[in-house]
């Protein structure tokens, strides 16, 4: 499933990328998520193959104007990740963005458009549903996190702690500390993609990355890389920024070699057991 997903996820990626950024190169896009840090993620049994799918195919379906798939799809993905349900939001920005102060006139207009809105939170619904009749607990994917030392802070806090993690002499021979430091150094990554999708006014991915950043970052910071790397949306502007590295094309080819490599680091690591690549 996982593989399938992903092939799918690719394959609808540089459809997207051929509307949303026409004349650009998708090569980058392909490689990385085929071979690019944590990539790997994306033919195990996680979860993150089947999101990467349905994330692209709800900006797809969002943009070639079909609402009610998109909408569905937008269903299937809050099922699959909780965080999925704000790509509503996503696209609700996308219309206000779009039509401005004709927004709630042209809404009116487009039942379709409200339905579709609407149609994203039944699958973490169903979810929750599913999780009350057996466990007791709708909100069990969320209790469980405890579980892996999460504890809901300000995301702030989180960053500044990661940050100061190396320094703090009780974590001098902690590898665990140097794990937090690289996690966040992850984190800060993904929130400079975040600003440049913002500068090249992507108002939409924007907002769903947003909110795929702060919810998880606000219990903590173990497996942000895995969330990062995995999410098409910062693949995109990843892209984005080495299509517009000045340079020969040679560097481009260079930086994305060392990130398969890296990928192979990681890999290793991950069958190894390290902490820091979960």
């Amino acid at each position: 499933i996982s593989n399938v997903a992903i092939i799918a996820g690719i394959w609808l990626g540089c459809r997207y990328l051929e509307r949303t950024r026409p004349g650009q190169s998708k090569a980058a896009f392909v490689v990385l998520a085929l071979a690019g840090p944590y990539s790997f993620y994306l033919s195990t049994v996680y979860t993150e193959a089947l999101a990467f799918l349905f994330v692209v195919a709800g900006f797809w379906y969002w943009t070639t104007d079909r609402p009610l798939r998109a909408g569905l799809v937008g269903a299937l993905l809050s099922a699959t990740r909780s965080v999925g349900v704000f790509i509503a939001f996503a696209f609700a920005i996308d219309f206000v963005v779009r039509y401005g102060r004709a927004a709630p006139r042209k809404l009116l207009g487009r039942p379709d458009l409200i339905v579709a809105l609407l149609l994203v939170p039944l699958g973490l619904s169903a979810f929750m549903i599913y999780l009350y009749l057996h466990l007791g607990d709708a909100m069990a994917f969320s209790h469980a996190q405890v579980a892996w030392n999460r504890e809901l802070s300000i995301p702030l806090i989180w960053l500044l702690a990661g940050l100061a993690r190396p320094w703090d002499l009780l974590y001098l021979w902690d590898p665990t500390g140097y794990s937090y430091f690289y996690s966040c150094c992850w984190t800060v990554l993904g929130i400079g993609l975040l600003v440049w999708l913002g500068m090249q006014r992507r108002w939409a991915e924007l907002t769903f990355g947003i909110f795929c950043v702060v919810p998880p970052l606000s219990t903590g910071l173990y497996s942000m890389p895995r969330f990062i790397a995995c999410c098409p949306l910062f693949l995109f502007a990843a892209t984005d920024l080495l299509a517009r590295l000045k340079g020969p094309a040679f560097l481009r080819l260079a930086i994305l070699v060392v990130l398969a490599a890296i990928n192979l680091c990681l890999l290793w690591a991950w069958f190894h057991g390290s902490v820091f690549v979960i």
